[in-house]
């Protein structure tokens, strides 16, 4: 197997490389937003494939992704390609990647990670075959007694979403050109090739963004939280929900900036944060989710993006 793995990271500004904008279609209603958008970075990670041989990568945060010989479009002749990888397994990976937990519905999931994978040959994007397939292993944080399932994303608004309208599961668990949604468990004993850890396993024929999640299963009202304080700092605002593995994203609407579609009774924690001068700032606050409830962000200057992500990461999410 010929695989070159970059042990590298490199940052990625998202304002500057359309290419890596992955596409599903599927309405919204957050799609006249004027949510104002800052540069995000991702951190993306490098490896070299022979696209005609079988690979495998594995990511420094543990997903494991498996190529099959000959199923990218690319030329009979083309003995290398690019691939660059980003895990979302942490809160502060989903915050700083501007990635939610929600669908294009506002529907909150439950993630057990979320990975972006895109296909270089050059600075050209390459798709799948529309027969191929490649198998996606998503490392296990959830002790969940059902099966996630995987949802496919785009960026609305600068903000990965998840499409609702996700496929249905099949029983096969070979590649082949439908899409194996439920996740397979597997591990040591099962799968000798995964190592010590856990796994829940996918037949996909798509690259882009890809959300291994549990759907909601109970029926809450919700309410909309309209966002009243230092709308002129042009902060991140986000909800975490640490029961749930879930997070959200405030959207500007209508000249408005809010919280859309948020369970009532829900215990959150209200996340904000902004750079000023290339400084960042920081605030984090406990709530109950109340039609009336209140979020007024009192900020402490952090030094630099390490600290945001320890800080975010502490929020943590609740073992499941």
């Amino acid at each position: 197997m010929a695989i070159q793995s970059v042990t590298r990271v490199f940052y990625i500004t998202l304002l500057i490389l359309p290419l890596l904008h992955s596409c599903t279609n599927g309405e919204t209603e957050l799609e006249d937003s004027e949510e104002i958008k800052q540069p995000i970075e991702l951190k993306y990670q490098e490896f070299k494939i022979d696209p005609n041989t079988n690979s495998k990568i594995t990511g420094t945060s543990g997903t494991i992704i498996e190529f099959t010989a000959g199923c990218f479009e690319v030329p009979s002749n083309q003995d290398s390609l690019t691939l660059l990888l980003y895990e979302a397994y942490t809160p502060a990976q989903f915050l700083l990647g501007n990635i939610t937990t929600t669908t294009n519905q506002g529907d909150i999931l439950s993630t057990n990670g979320a990975i972006q994978i895109v296909a270089l040959r050059g600075r050209d994007t390459v798709e799948l075959k529309p027969d191929s397939a490649l198998r996606v292993g998503f490392k296990r944080i959830s002790k969940w007694d059902n099966p996630p399932l995987l949802f496919f994303g785009s960026r609305i608004d600068g903000k990965v979403v998840w499409n609702d309208r996700h496929a249905k599961s099949t029983e096969s668990d070979t590649p082949s050109d439908s899409i194996e949604v439920e996740g397979v468990l597997v591990n040591r004993a099962d799968h000798q090739n995964y190592g010590l850890m856990e796994y829940y396993l996918y037949e996909v024929n798509d690259l882009g963004w890809l959300n291994s999640d549990l759907y909601p299963t109970d029926t809450v009202p919700k309410c909309d939280l309209r966002l009243t304080a230092n709308l002129l700092l042009k902060a991140s605002d986000w909800l975490i929900f640490p029961s749930q593995h879930g997070a959200c994203s405030a959207y500007w609407k209508n000249g408005q900036k809010s919280f859309f579609h948020v369970p009532i009774n829900a215990e959150v924690v209200y996340v904000s944060f902004y750079t000023d001068d290339s400084l960042l700032y920081f605030h984090s606050s406990k709530h109950l989710v109340q039609p009336d409830v209140e979020f007024l962000p009192v900020y402490h200057r952090l030094t630099g993006r390490d600290a945001l992500a320890d800080s975010i990461n502490r929020l943590g999410w609740q073992a499941l």
